[in-house]
């Protein structure tokens, strides 16, 4: 996470010991959205949902279902139009992420944006160089690093009682793409098998090993779509379908850490997925 070190705090009342709830925008109100909103539930009064944002009626209104009290536009430049966000919730494709970060930001609002965090480096560069200009914090969605084995190894790592990290191997295995979202489709979504699905645990398991930096690295990749697979996809995917679905990368790290990445949507063997240090 990169940005200034300006907290996220909600507003306070009159009173310095009274905290308002952590006013929230989400913008993409689709599969991952109502995730998010599912889980933000579970906070009770903590936060709030103040607005909501995408472009399908449907989504949109079923949104609001249950969140009747908050502000609805199908303009993200709208959304925090009274500037009184604390936090932007951004779950949609990359191919917007970084307009609606950027957007967000400048009006004053953190942002927690899903993953593919961007398209390319420079959009990357963008976001974050909002976020620094505005005094506001970004995060991206790799959540696998806050469940409780994660914070456990990267605390035994941390403290030197693993020993020194040397090989490290990540795989994940699956025997379809993930077809409830346009991921196979390259102009939206950025990439394939590694971008909508490896980069978890790739960052689960770099993250554990504190991130050392890389200095080498090489790629393969393949489309094997529709040679398999394709009699369970529908004519638009099949029609749109131009991403990488089988990847293998090796990467050699400061301090003698090499990786070995191997993913892929055509898995014989059904789904699969981890790391081994």
């Amino acid at each position: 996470m990169r940005g200034s070190n300006h907290m996220m705090k909600g507003r306070t009342t009159d009173s310095a010991s009274q905290q308002l709830p952590v006013r929230i925008g989400l913008v993409g109100c689709g599969a991952q959205g109502q995730n998010h909103l599912r889980e933000l539930a579970t906070l009770g009064e903590a936060v709030e949902i103040a607005a909501l944002c995408d472009l399908d009626d449907e989504r949109l209104a079923a949104a609001t279902e249950t969140h009747p009290d908050a502000h609805v536009t199908k303009d993200f430049t709208g959304l925090n139009a009274r500037g009184d966000l604390d936090l932007v919730i951004i779950c949609t494709l990359p191919a917007t992420h970084s307009r609606i970060a950027v957007a967000a930001l400048r009006d004053g609002a953190h942002v927690l944006c899903e993953k593919p965090f961007a398209m390319n480096t420079v959009e990357a560069e963008t976001i974050l160089d909002a976020a620094e200009v505005a005094a506001r914090r970004v995060q991206v969605g790799t959540n696998m690093r806050y469940m409780p084995h994660s914070q456990c190894l990267r605390q035994l790592m941390a403290d030197g009682r693993l020993g020194k990290p040397l090989r490290l191997r990540v795989w994940g295995n699956h025997p379809i793409p993930p077809w409830w979202g346009p991921h196979y489709h390259r102009a939206v979504s950025g990439g394939g098998v590694l971008a909508s699905t490896m980069v978890h645990f790739l960052d689960q398991a770099l993250w554990i090993c504190g991130w050392p930096n890389p200095l080498t690295a090489s790629c393969s990749t393949e489309q094997v779509f529709p040679r398999k697979r394709e009699p369970l996809a529908s004519p638009e995917i099949r029609a749109r379908y131009d991403v990488e679905d089988l990847v293998s990368a090796h990467v050699r790290f400061e301090g003698g850490l090499a990786l070995q990445l191997d993913g892929n949507w055509c898995s014989e063997e059904g789904d699969s997925y981890g790391f081994e240090l």
